[in-house]
């Protein structure tokens, strides 16, 4: 596996929706339109990058029925494979190995499932590529772990890779449905990932879930060198498909601002977010704009493309800068200014902003003495900010598809 990829090779279908992001909006509308990563729990939408199910499998029948032990002994391989063990890709090779003990039966339980990722620790162990911390271990009412498995049950239950329920038990001969394969599974790798980074000399910004020489790395390092990442505590996962919270959005656009000894104007953010949880793509716009200060940018006298904002909307004069700066959000002809934004589409933009911002302010006027003129727009830019927030005070309804 090339150094590049040694921690993750599951940034495909990430990389299809980046492409898709900057490629053409009407690919994204298609991609979306049948199925959205952003709807689904954690571990699936991971377990998608992951290789561990394909996203038509993830509907509530299939996700339910139960899994066959050929078929997690597929999804086991997968993980051993992007961790580093390319020879251990096949059911007999697994068995050999003695990840999984060989059996006739198609049926496959909690418990097989639990003991072969147990034994998949441990060999990760002894072949230095994680190493076990032991500790104390809970028993289950229906199982009581072996004393061979207890330090690496002890760190699969540290890592929250193995849960039971609250009653005590863990199911232990249920049989394993699909649902639960992908989320014992994807947990195992991350945990394994995770270790396995934190033991690098290289300490440099990296996500399990992408490889290093992923498209939406550049705009990472761009935002890292930005500050954008000083005030929020980044995940082992970048999960480029979940939606970006109010507080992450926040945090970022203050570790921007803070870097260069910015004074945050608090009343503006509240403004902007009221009482959302998620941020949309109206508020994205907004929120490039506060990196855009007022009097940097002239207006380039281009109509807006956009057919669903008007002159009244909110976003309409940030939507203007963005324009000129040739930063376009949402679809071909339409913002779409309520439906909630990933973080791709958030570090995407926002890195092209930041990166684009000097050039365009570097073709403004260079520095003189202030003439009557400058007096002048200083007031209209009052006047318009004031207008701007009295909008966005009055702004009651998000748009929506």
């Amino acid at each position: 596996m090339s150094e590049a990829n040694r921690y993750s090779i599951i940034g495909i279908f990430s990389a299809v929706l980046v492409f898709a992001i900057f490629a053409g909006n009407n690919l994204i509308a298609s991609v979306f339109a049948s199925f959205s990563p952003a709807t689904l729990p954690r571990e699936l939408r991971l377990g998608i990058d992951a290789g561990l199910i394909e996203p038509e499998s993830c509907n509530k029948k299939n996700l339910n029925s139960t899994c066959t032990r050929s078929s997690f002994a597929k999804k086991l391989s997968t993980v051993i494979e992007q961790i580093g063990l390319a020879e251990l890709s096949e059911l007999k090779a697994l068995e050999n190995a003695g990840i999984m003990e060989k059996s006739k039966k198609k049926t496959f339980t909690r418990k097989q499932a639990v003991e072969a990722m147990l034994r998949t620790t441990m060999l990760l162990n002894d072949k230095g590529l994680i190493k076990i911390s032991g500790g104390k271990i809970s028993n289950y009412r229906d199982y009581r772990v072996p004393e061979k498995y207890s330090n690496a049950m002890a760190m699969l239950q540290q890592k929250f890779v193995v849960r039971g329920y609250p009653d005590g038990m863990i199911g232990a001969e249920r049989r394993l449905t699909n649902r639960e394969a992908v989320y014992f599974l994807y947990r195992l790798y991350e945990m394994a990932a995770t270790e396995m980074m934190a033991n690098q000399s290289d300490k440099g910004i990296r996500f399990i879930d992408l490889a290093l020489n992923h498209p939406i790395m550049d705009s990472i390092k761009i935002l890292t060198d930005a500050g954008a990442f000083d005030k929020i505590q980044l995940k082992p996962t970048f999960d480029g498909d979940a939606l970006v919270s109010v507080s992450e959005m926040t945090g970022m656009i203050e570790g921007i601002m803070g870097r260069n000894q910015q004074t945050i104007d608090q009343i503006r953010l509240k403004t902007i977010f009221a009482t959302e949880k998620q941020v949309n793509r109206g508020q994205l716009a907004l929120l490039l704009e506060y990196l855009i200060p007022v009097s940097e940018l002239p207006d380039s006298g281009e109509t807006l493309t956009y057919l669903d904002v008007k002159p009244s909307c909110p976003e309409f004069n940030a939507l203007k800068k963005l324009q000129t700066l040739d930063v376009m959000l949402g679809y071909e002809k339409n913002l779409r200014a309520g439906e909630k934004v990933t973080w791709f589409e958030a570090v995407s933009a926002m890195a092209k902003v930041l990166s684009l911002k000097a050039d365009a302010v570097a073709q403004v006027k260079p520095d003189r003495l202030a003439e009557k003129s400058d007096i002048e727009a200083l007031v209209a830019v009052i006047k318009e900010k004031k207008a701007r927030v009295r909008q966005i005070l009055d702004y009651k309804k998000p748009y929506s598809r």
